[in-house]
Order: structure tokens, then C-alpha cells, then sequence
């Protein structure tokens, strides 16, 4: 089956026959929002050829890379200290759950994004948020919120 289109810039007539449109062959990879920063990074440093270039991008998906493991272990600690144990904070990191108290959540993310990271600048930050609205579903907001606070000072 072909599809059609006008030609741009014309509107048609009768007697004009349609353009077909032509399929355009681009790869994809299927790559998870919060990645697309770092993968971007990549495929830029791969198709580099410029020596400075190249540096200065692996240096930025380096300290990125870096970045994300501080972010983990950032909530890991956060988790540890708001639930006391080590098991238990092991056990809010397994699986996502639904938000259940949405007031919590934009207190809590509103504390972490404030004075840990910036999603915007940090998109892969938002892989490990779940644990955060996992901890308000058992636990109040200003007991997390101080735990973001003792963990996060360096904004």
C-alpha cells in the first residue's frame, strides 16, 4: 500500500497526481527517558573526530555517570536513616508503588530537587524516585524531608 501527499506549497488540483511519501530508514534503540542525556553524550563523543571534543565529553558522561551513583546512594541513605534499618530500607527499594499520599511526595521531591539534584540538569535522578514515594506510603513527610535535608547540602 503507497501513501500520498500533496506536493508543499500546492494546494492540488484534479489533474495533479500526489507525491508519494518515501520512508525515511533511520535506527532506532529504544532508550529510557531518564537516559537520553547520557546516551545523546555518548553517540556525540562516538561520532567526535575533534581530540578536545572528545575529552570534554567523556568528562561530562563521566562526572554524570558519577553523579548518578552519588544520587543512589544518596536515597539509600535517606531510606536508611527515615526507616532506621538497613533491611527495611532494603525492602522500599524493591519495587515502585502507587503514590498514596500526594502531599508527601511534593514535599519530599520538592526537598530533594531543591537540595540534592535538579531534575532538569540530572534527568536520570528520576529512575530512583519511586523510593521516595515508597517511604511516603509508610512514612510522614517532615521525617523524609529531614532526612533529604541531612543528606543533600551541596546545592
Amino acid at each position: 500500500k503507497q501513501w500520498y501527499q500533496r506536493r508543499v506549497g500546492g494546494h492540488g488540483t484534479k489533474d495533479e497526481k500526489p507525491e508519494p511519501v518515501r520512508a525515511i530508514d533511520i535506527h532506532h534503540h529504544r532508550t529510557a527517558t531518564p537516559d537520553v542525556m547520557l546516551e545523546y553524550y555518548r553517540s556525540k563523543l562516538d561520532k567526535s573526530e575533534n581530540a578536545e571534543e572528545q575529552k570534554q565529553l567523556e568528562e561530562l558522561i563521566n562526572y554524570h555517570v558519577r553523579t548518578e551513583g552519588k544520587v543512589q546512594e544518596i536515597i539509600e541513605e535517606i531510606s536508611h536513616q527515615v526507616t532506621g534499618s538497613w533491611e527495611v530500607s532494603q525492602v522500599f527499594s524493591r519495587t515502585p508503588q502507587q503514590i498514596r499520599h500526594p502531599s508527601c511526595n511534593k514535599d519530599v521531591l520538592t526537598a530533594f530537587f531543591g537540595q540534592c539534584y535538579r531534575m532538569q540538569s540530572h534527568p536520570y535522578i528520576t529512575k530512583y524516585l519511586y523510593k521516595m514515594t515508597n517511604l511516603c506510603n509508610a512514612y510522614g513527610s517532615k521525617v523524609i524531608v529531614d532526612a533529604v535535608l541531612d543528606n543533600c547540602n551541596h546545592n
